[in-house]
């Protein structure tokens, strides 16, 4: 609420007392900046286009919001420019503009024909998803590791190489020391408060050197010194965690989503498929003729010339 009023307060703001005053005495308009008028139905129409499950959240959020209503000003603007140099009456820019107007009505016809259609059961769709592909939905396999990171900030890479090596060396003989070596040596200072302990790591999680040799690790095993860019870490495995099934309800709103999409996307090739099958009425001539009027009879003529020669 705060930053939706502080938004709202910056770009009030922002506004010479005239426009202001031009925005507060035209109910219908929302905002005004130069030449370029943006109404409330302008608005309305914008977020139309946005589909309607993220329609309150873009406009809730301020910096969206404030990206919008610039796009929309922008556009009005130099439409406004445009219109006072009379370049709307170009035959070119006139036929764009129908075309973008059928094109809006096509988009804005499908979803209609789409929200017309009746709802699935996406509950049951959902559940029906995730009983035939339980594998689909199962946490990754993750380790529990702790090292030593021997670090190249104050020393070389030698040095550091030396020290990781004299480590492994002392952990031969006693690996119980690993925590009291880890309180003394380790350079990883967000770990060492944990004696060196990393919970639920999954693949991707670490650098790649230190990740394929812990999960090469068995539990209780003891890495050799591993270099990553951050030094040389040697790798204590403590456990491995198995994947485990994700309860239905735990990725119940993922999958509705889902198959809503689906759904949604099925009934458009529905609505679009006897379009597709209608027959297209075609001639060479038509299409010799459009080609012409785009790019004049030099085009055809050279073609033809080509053809010739081969």
């Amino acid at each position: 609420m705060k930053r939706s009023l502080f938004l709202l307060a910056f770009l009030f703001s922002a506004l010479s007392f005239d426009v202001a005053a031009q925005v507060r005495d035209n109910p219908e308009l929302l905002a005004a900046r130069g030449q370029g008028e943006v109404s409330h139905a302008d608005f309305e129409a914008r977020v139309s286009r946005i589909p309607p499950e993220h329609q309150f959240r873009t406009v809730r959020d301020g910096g969206r919001f404030e990206d919008l209503l610039n796009s929309l000003l922008i556009d009005a603007q130099l439409a406004a420019q445009a219109l006072e140099a009379g370049f709307d009456q170009d035959p070119v820019v006139r036929e764009r503009m129908a075309l973008a107007a059928r094109e809006e009505l096509a988009r804005a016809w499908i979803e209609h024909v789409v929200d017309s259609g009746k709802d699935a059961d996406y509950t049951a769709l959902a559940r029906e998803q995730y009983l035939l592909n339980r594998d689909r939905y199962r946490t990754p396999e993750t380790i529990d590791v702790a090292h030593i990171l021997v670090g190249l900030d104050e020393r070389s890479e030698a040095e550091a190489l030396e020290l990781a090596e004299e480590l492994k060396a002392r952990l031969a003989q006693d690996p119980t020391r690993f925590t009291e070596l880890v309180s003394e040596y380790s350079d990883d200072t967000g770990s060492r408060s944990r004696q060196g302990m990393y919970k639920g790591v999954k693949r991707g999680d670490m650098v790649e050197p230190f990740e394929t040799a812990a999960f090469a690790l068995s539990p209780g095993d003891i890495s050799d010194p591993v270099q990553t860019q951050y030094g040389y870490h040697i790798i204590r495995l403590d456990a491995i965690n198995p994947p485990q099934q994700m309860s239905f309800d735990s990725v119940q709103l993922q999958l509705e989503e889902q198959v809503r999409k689906q759904h949604r996307e099925r009934k458009r090739r529905e609505a679009l498929e006897p379009l597709y099958a209608e027959q297209i009425e075609v001639t060479q001539e038509s299409m010799e003729n459009a080609i012409r009027r785009v790019f004049g009879d030099e085009v055809l003529q050279g073609e033809a010339g080509d053809a010739g020669s081969q």
